[in-house]
C-alpha cells in the first residue's frame, strides 16, 4: 500500500472511530436493558478479535499460564503507545513483531524460539486482516456485572465509582456506555494491571497538598477522578475524555495546567527513563512540583530532594477490586521540588493495611 493510500485508510478508520463515539448521544433504554445502537460496535469487535488474538497465540505454547501470556502481550502492546497518538488496540496489534513480542514476554519471564515468535506475529497479521462481522449484542445492565455479548464488566468498586461520577452529568444509560467504551479498549490490550495504583486515602492527600495533574492512570483507576481542578492523564482519550483525562502525559506540556503533578509510569525500563527525562526538562523549565512513583531498584537521573521508600510485602496498593494487596516489590515515591504541607508519615501509613 502507497503512503497516500495508507493514509486516507487510517483517516478514513479514525474518522469512523469518533463518529462511532459520537452517536453515543443517541437514544438509550432503560434498565435492565439498554438498546444497542451501532455505537459500541467498533470497540466490541476489536475486543473479539484480541481474545481470538489471545487464544490462538497461546494455543501454540498452552503449557504457560494464560495469565502470563496476557501481561506479557500487554507489556508488548502498551510499549508501543509511546509513540502513537491515540491508537485503537488493532493500531497496537498491527505495530507487534519478533522483537516487541520477545520483548514483552521477557518482562514476566517468559523466553521463546524465534519460529515460535514468527508464528505469533503471522496468527496476529491474520486475524487483524480478517474482516469479523458480528451481529450487535443487547447491552444489560445487572446489579453485580453488565453484559455486552461476549464481554463481561464487573460493577467492582472502581466501575461503580466512575458510573457514580460520571451518571451524575449525565443519563445513566449513557453512562453506561461510556463506561463500556472504555473498558473495551483497555481490555482489548489485556491491560488488567493499569489500573492498579496508590490507595485512595494517599491520592487525596496529594490533593490536599496541591497535585492537580496525574499522570499514567485509567478512568478506573484515576485517584483524582471528580475532585476539584483536577485531572488525570491516559493513553486512550478517544474513550477517556469523556471522564476527564486530559490526553497522553507524552503529549502534554505542564505550562497549559495548574498545579503539582504526579506521575505513575507502568514499571518499564524504557517507559520509566523515558519519563524521567521528561521530569527532568520540566524541572529546568520551572514546572510544578512534581511525585515521581516507580520501582525502587529504578535508577532515576534526575535530580529528587527526597525518596520515600515503601517495601515489599509490607506496604500494600489497591486493585481493580478496590482492595489492597501487597506490594510486589519495592516502591520509591520521588518528589522533585517543595510541595507544602508534605507529610511522608501519612503517605507511609497510606500504604498500610487497615488495623481491626
Amino acid at each position: 500500500m502507497n503512503y497516500d493510500a495508507h493514509l486516507y485508510f487510517k483517516i478514513h478508520i479514525l474518522y469512523r472511530y469518533f463518529m462511532v463515539l459520537g452517536e453515543l448521544v443517541t437514544d438509550f433504554l432503560v434498565n435492565p436493558s439498554i438498546e444497542l445502537k451501532p455505537n459500541l460496535e467498533f470497540l466490541y469487535q476489536q475486543w473479539l478479535i484480541s481474545q481470538k488474538i489471545l487464544a490462538e497465540v497461546h494455543s501454540l505454547c498452552s503449557e504457560f499460564p494464560v495469565g502470563k501470556f496476557k501481561a506479557g502481550l500487554e507489556n508488548a502492546l502498551m510499549r508501543r503507545v509511546l509513540d502513537m497518538v491515540e491508537p485503537n488496540p488493532m493500531d497496537l496489534f498491527q505495530c507487534l513483531d519478533v522483537d516487541g513480542l520477545a520483548f514483552g514476554f521477557s518482562c514476566v519471564g517468559l523466553e521463546f524460539e524465534r519460529s515460535v515468535l514468527d508464528s505469533m506475529v503471522q496468527v496476529i497479521q491474520r486475524n487483524i486482516d480478517t474482516t469479523h462481522e458480528v451481529p450487535l449484542p443487547e447491552i444489560y445492565v445487572e446489579d453485580t456485572q453488565i453484559v455486552l455479548g461476549k464481554f463481561v464488566l464487573v460493577r467492582n468498586v472502581p466501575v461503580n465509582r466512575l458510573l457514580g461520577v460520571t451518571s451524575g452529568q449525565m443519563d445513566f444509560s449513557l453512562a453506561v456506555a461510556y463506561v463500556l467504551c472504555s473498558a473495551l479498549q483497555y481490555n482489548a490490550l489485556y491491560a488488567e494491571t493499569r489500573h492498579i495504583g496508590p490507595p485512595q486515602c494517599v491520592y487525596d492527600d496529594f490533593h490536599v497538598w496541591g497535585i492537580r495533574n496525574e499522570g499514567f492512570a485509567s478512568p478506573f483507576n484515576a485517584r483524582l477522578l471528580g475532585k476539584e481542578q483536577a485531572g488525570f492523564f491516559s493513553a486512550f482519550p478517544q474513550t477517556d475524555a469523556i471522564f476527564g483525562s486530559r490526553g497522553s502525559f507524552f503529549h502534554a506540556d505542564w505550562k497549559d495546567f495548574d498545579g503539582a503533578w504526579c506521575v505513575d509510569p507502568p514499571f518499564l525500563e524504557e517507559t520509566l527513563s523515558r519519563v524521567d527525562a521528561i521530569v527532568g526538562r520540566w524541572r529546568e523549565e520551572g514546572c510544578p512540583p512534581v511525585l515521581f512513583i516507580g520501582p525502587s531498584s529504578y535508577e532515576m537521573k534526575t535530580p529528587f530532594d527526597e525518596e520515600i521508600r515503601l517495601l515489599k510485602g509490607t506496604h500494600f496498593y489497591e486493585g481493580l477490586d478496590g482492595q489492597l494487596h501487597p506490594l510486589p516489590m519495592d516502591v520509591s515515591i520521588w518528589r522533585f521540588g517543595e510541595i507544602e504541607g508534605f507529610n511522608v508519615d501519612r503517605i507511609v501509613s497510606g500504604y498500610l493495611p487497615v488495623q481491626s
